[in-house]
């Protein structure tokens, strides 16, 4: 349910309430003026509703839709007016002395169950200046911080009395509906009064600030222990007024009553307590999935960029390995363009000479798309590295990504006098991978190898393999370099972010790739002194179905 129908429904009942306390005191009001004691009294037994009571349900019915139309200084008129009538009809009770007010509005003409023409009950008094209290706490209640609170404990307790009065009515005990020998609450007052409290109770839940906390209802333990408490101790007076053998049985009663409602509330304060726990950790939950895409989205744009950044640092070489081909198809071209000139030029040759021409041409044309496609080759790597790769895995020769991974870096070998020995075992199984992402590990691997042997003097050399574990379990490749090496501070730190040794590196590089080796279940380890070259091992698991055909 949405929170706009959550309010709607709050404003319904609320507004609902008002109706029917309206309704009901306009009816009484017309039953005494009109002399319709079956509207007044419901039963000659029963106790009839007071005209001030009648008049209270209207000021209160009023009250009620005053706040639903956000007219708060009228709601608090009304509300106050029943405060002070049921204000003092108490302290007529608790004095002894009549102040004129319960015959003030009308001269009552049944007098019969009660002892005082025109007085409403003690417990209805009780419960108005209950409801009045919690209807003016509606009006002020941006004075007060936590007001739901008090409003939700007032709504509580008129609600108990009321519903226990009425509860006596169909229970036949009529005596639980009075606290006095002499003064009882009407069946329809007694209706009335536990429709406001759940409209007045429904004002709590629709002021309560919208979170987490207020939509458990934390605070409801405790309206839950002042209603039932206050049922416990109706009910105790109730058997104690008809207790002639002076039983103990009612104080055991009472005190199982208290324990209960504490009880009650307790249990209810776990509960809520536990939901409260689930909900924060489903919260918790979800800005973690929240989190966890973010940062593999962020670490897919960190892949990128190293991608990049490889290229950048590979840009000089790939422009040589694609100027020489390039030289190559210049230079015979030009040399078949000769010929051609020659064999359509004016003149004449002999079959001899032309069949000459023509074979030195096919042989010509063969070492163009040889460099042809080897300038092709080079290109589809390029775009194959620098292209952004999805991340799902299949099988994958390991043999052939680092093979597609050299081609980048075949002329820089030769420029710079790279002895390559490459030793790859050729019945290798496949292992379950992304060849995009394997291919910028060794391009990462295999470049730092060439920028730490160009820091030396001595011959460079590198040397790659493949070859089986001992358990043969795993795939091993083994970059060996005679570059400059590295002390065991440096190998602490090489897979860190942004750590470089380099003057104009990111720092990335060895992080994305330590990122994309653990990624396919497989660990990399250095042996490496400084001055003495680097030596990396990457050890990648076969598949169980690759492994059991082996």
């Amino acid at each position: 349910m949405s929170q706009s129908k959550k309010l709607n429904l709050s404003s319904f009942i609320v507004i609902t309430s008002g109706i029917i306390s309206i309704c009901i005191g306009i009816l009484v009001i017309l039953g005494w003026h009109l002399h319709i004691s079956q509207i007044i009294q419901v039963k000659s037994s029963f106790a009839p509703m007071q005209y001030n009571t009648a008049f209270s349900f209207i000021l209160l019915g009023l009250s009620l839709l005053l706040i639903s139309a956000s007219l708060p200084n009228l709601s608090i008129t009304c509300s106050v007016i029943v405060g002070i009538i049921s204000f003092f009809t108490l302290l007529e009770y608790i004095l002894n002395i009549n102040l004129g007010i319960d015959e003030f509005l009308f001269k009552h003409y049944i007098t019969i169950p009660t002892p005082y023409p025109g007085r409403m009950a003690t417990n209805t008094a009780f419960c108005f200046l209950f409801i009045s209290c919690g209807l003016t706490l509606v009006s002020i209640r941006h004075w007060l911080k936590n007001a739901h609170i008090l409003l939700g404990i007032i709504a509580s307790i008129p609600f108990a009395i009321s519903s226990i009065a009425l509860l006596g009515y169909l229970i036949n005990l009529q005596s639980v509906s009075s606290w006095t020998d002499s003064s009882r609450m009407a069946i329809h007052t007694a209706s009335t009064l536990t429709i406001i409290s759940l409209g007045l109770f429904t004002l709590a839940l629709k002021q309560s600030p919208k979170t987490i906390q207020n939509t458990l209802l934390e605070w409801l333990p405790i309206p839950i222990i002042y209603g039932t408490g206050t049922v416990n101790i109706i009910l105790w007076l109730a058997i104690s007024s008809s207790n002639t053998h002076h039983s103990i049985l009612p104080n055991i009663i009472l005190i199982t009553g208290i324990i209960v409602s504490l009880l009650m509330g307790y249990t209810i304060h776990l509960l809520q307590k536990e939901k409260k726990y689930v909900i924060e950790t489903r919260e918790i939950s979800k800005e973690l999935k929240k989190a966890y895409l973010e940062i593999k989205e962020t670490r897919d744009q960190l892949l990128q960029a190293a991608k990049l950044a490889a290229m950048g640092e590979l840009a000089a070489g790939i422009a040589h390995e694609l100027t020489q081909p390039l030289q190559g198809i210049k230079g015979f071209s030009e040399t078949i363009r000769i010929d051609l000139d020659k064999i359509l030029g004016e003149d004449k040759l002999s079959e001899d000479e032309v069949k000459k021409y023509a074979l030195r041409n096919s042989k010509d044309i063969e070492v163009i798309l040889q460099q042809t496609s080897r300038m092709s080759t080079i290109l589809s790597s390029i775009r194959d590295f620098a292209r952004s790769s999805n991340l799902e895995k299949e099988q994958v020769n390991i043999n052939k990504v680092i093979e597609a991974s050299l081609v980048l870096f075949s002329d820089n070998f030769k420029i710079n006098d790279v002895s390559l020995d490459l030793n790859l075992f050729k019945d290798l199984p496949n292992i379950l991978g992304n060849t995009n992402q394997l291919e910028q590990v060794f391009i990462n691997l295999i470049g730092n190898s060439f920028d730490a042997m160009n820091s030396v003097q001595n011959k460079k050399e590198l040397s790659i393999c493949s070859k089986l574990s001992s358990d043969k379990n795993h795939v091993n490749i083994e970059i060996k370099d005679s570059g400059i090496g590295m002390d065991e501070e440096t190998q602490k730190k090489i897979f860190n972010p942004f750590f470089t040794t380099k003057k104009e590196g990111t720092g990335l590089g060895m992080s994305i790739s330590d990122r994309i080796i653990r990624d396919h279940n497989a660990y990399i380890t250095i042996q490496s002194k400084a001055n003495s070259g680097s030596k990396f091992i990457i050890s990648f698991p076969i598949t169980k179905d690759e492994n059991s055909d082996q």
